[in-house]
């Protein structure tokens, strides 16, 4: 008699949530100079300690390449006990991207750190490469200007989810400028990587991507 094994795809198996590895991956604090690569080493930070925010294409496997988002299936699986927040910038003179949305402030990326009690050492550790990336991300969406203006302070903030009824403004924590930071804080940043802007002849609308000069700014 011929024993037939199915096996279904670890993607529908429960399992043990996912736990960052135990040696530890510091995020250092940037210096000036931030580039492309300091970019790059943070953003797969932010995927190591929340891997489920990570693109998957689970399918590939199988034969069947797709582009579908499954982030909503994977993260119960994923979970690695991390929190993550918006990152929102504002400047004197700056013009919100729309005036009755996310309290006139710029949305340019996320944050993550292992507990909601280190977001505000994970974002003063990271405020060079959160801001140097503001500089590039904040653009007008009819000109696509650049519109952070280089040498003027810049106020950054954090927001985590919103509950039930719960204002985005209740939520807001501002980071100052001199805030402490600690190495020994496990963090990372995802900036936004596209930028909409309107099409040649007002007609329609592109988006161009994000990215910070390879070699530094």
């Amino acid at each position: 008699m011929l024993g037939i094994t199915l096996t279904l795809p670890a993607l529908l198996l429960p399992s043990a949530p996912l736990r960052a590895p135990a040696a530890p991956l510091r995020a250092a604090t940037p210096t000036m100079g931030v580039g492309r690569a300091v970019a790059d080493a943070a953003r797969e930070k932010y995927y190591w300690l929340a891997p489920w925010e990570k693109m998957p294409d689970p399918m590939r496997k199988f034969g069947r390449p797709t582009t579908l988002d499954l982030r909503f299936a994977i993260q119960p699986f994923n979970r690695t006990g991390a929190v993550l927040a918006t990152v929102f910038v504002t400047q004197e003179g700056l013009a919100p991207p729309e005036p009755n949305k996310y309290e006139g402030l710029w949305n340019i990326g996320s944050l993550a750190a292992r507990t909601e009690g280190d977001l505000a050492v994970a974002l003063a550790n990271q405020r060079t490469l959160i801001e140097a990336w503001a500089g590039e991300r904040v653009r007008a969406y009819t000109t696509g200007e650049k519109l952070v203006r280089p040498g003027a302070p810049l106020r950054v903030f954090y927001a985590t989810k919103p509950k039930m009824m719960q204002k985005l403004a209740d939520c807001l924590v501002e980071v100052a400028a001199d805030a402490p930071t600690d190495e020994a804080v496990d963090c990372g940043f995802h900036g936004d990587r596209c930028v909409c802007v309107r099409g040649a002849n007002g007609g329609g609308f592109r988006f161009d991507e994000v990215n910070l000069p390879e070699y530094g700014i």
